[in-house]
This record gives C-alpha cells, sequence and structure tokens, in this order.
C-alpha cells in the first residue's frame, strides 16, 4: 500500500512537469548605438559584442560606426539614447538648454602634436604660418590641446597657423604625404604615428611638459 501511494505521487509529480508551461525568454531588448568612426571606442563596442557581453545581458545591439560629424548628430537627433559625446560640446548644449544629462564621466585624452621626421618644425613656435591637420576643431581634445600648446608655446594654432580639418585616417596619409606640416590626430593615430619613430617626430606632448 505504502509502495503504491509513493509511486502515485511519483507519476503525480511527473504529470505536472510536463503539464507545466514552458518559461519563455523575453526578447533581447532592442539598444543602437551610434559610435565614432576611426576611433579606439570602436574596438571597445565591437570588442564586447564580439565577446557576447551585451546579449549576456539581453540587449540586441546595433553599433553604427559613423564618421565624427555623423556620430555627434546622433544624439541631437535622437537616433540614439545615449552616446560616448565629445565633452565639452555636450557641456556648451546643455549650458544652451538642451535636456541632456551626463550619467558617466568621461577621460579627455590631450593629443600630441607629430610632424615628419625629416620636418624642419623642431618646436611649436615653428609651427606659425605652417599647416596644421586636426580631425575635429569642435572635439573635445583638440579644444583641450589647442589650450595647452597656447600655454606652453604660446601659439594658437587656430589663428597662427593654417588649419586643415579631415578625418582621421586622411589626415594621417596627408601627413605621410606632407600635404599638412604638423598634425593633432585621434588616439589611435596619435598612437600609430608614435609607434613609428623612423617616420614621425612629436614636437609637443601634454604628458612630457
Amino acid at each position: 500500500m505504502r509502495r503504491r501511494t509513493v509511486l502515485a505521487g511519483v507519476a503525480a509529480l511527473a504529470s505536472g512537469a510536463i503539464a507545466a508551461p514552458r518559461l519563455v525568454r523575453a526578447a533581447a531588448t532592442p539598444v543602437k548605438m551610434v559610435i565614432p568612426r576611426d576611433s579606439i571606442f570602436v574596438l571597445s563596442y565591437f570588442g564586447a559584442k564580439d565577446a557576447g557581453i551585451f546579449k549576456k545581458h539581453d540587449i540586441d545591439i546595433d553599433l553604427d560606426a559613423r564618421p565624427f560629424a555623423g556620430f555627434l548628430a546622433g544624439l541631437p537627433s535622437k537616433e540614439c539614447q545615449a552616446s560616448t559625446y565629445s565633452g565639452i560640446d555636450a557641456i556648451a548644449k546643455i549650458n544652451q538648454g538642451l535636456d541632456w544629462a551626463i550619467i558617466g564621466g568621461g577621460l579627455t585624452v590631450f593629443q600630441e602634436v607629430f610632424v615628419k621626421k625629416d620636418s624642419a618644425v623642431k618646436t611649436l613656435a615653428d609651427l606659425k604660418g605652417k599647416r596644421v591637420g586636426v580631425w575635429s576643431t569642435g572635439a573635445g581634445a583638440f579644444k583641450a590641446a589647442r589650450v595647452a600648446i597656447q600655454d606652453s608655446g604660446g601659439l594658437d594654432v587656430t589663428k597662427d597657423a593654417t588649419m586643415v580639418q579631415v578625418a582621421p585616417p586622411a589626415l594621417f596619409k596627408m601627413l605621410q604625404a606632407g600635404q599638412v606640416d604638423a598634425m593633432i590626430n585621434e588616439s589611435s593615430f596619435t598612437v600609430r604615428a608614435g609607434s613609428q619613430p623612423d617616420a614621425f617626430r612629436s614636437v609637443f606632448s601634454v604628458v612630457a611638459v
């Protein structure tokens, strides 16, 4: 009798397990991220996606890597709800009344000023009247570098030199070809120039000051 009762209980559990509805995992939340093309941030975002980090947290990520101007347009146009935005530009827009909030601090990287190794430019003063290439005069990193250069050498590159604004990869090639006398470029291209001492030379570094 006791054995029959135990078997009946097991049978009831089994039938209950069969009848129980399967747990259906909720669909991943779609999130669009607009990021700057040719930036070191690209490695972080795509690396995290390839490693399955977003998927692990049920995020269906859509990474849209754009040229810098297109990247900056993503947040004001509401194509994305959050972004690693240009710091100084973001603060300026908040001061103008845009309903934005900074929810995570970022680090503005001071860029070095690179010239070709055989360039006649030896100091910041030598840049006066020369063609200086930058990837974006509106970027927070450039604005910070401009102030640092002015404090160190008394040179305002936006007024005392001829500014050439082009995308980071094109700027690097222009320096290689001698089409600009110096460049203040994105972090990744600064690293690239620094890793080729036989081809490029730094004439100014905030870190070294």
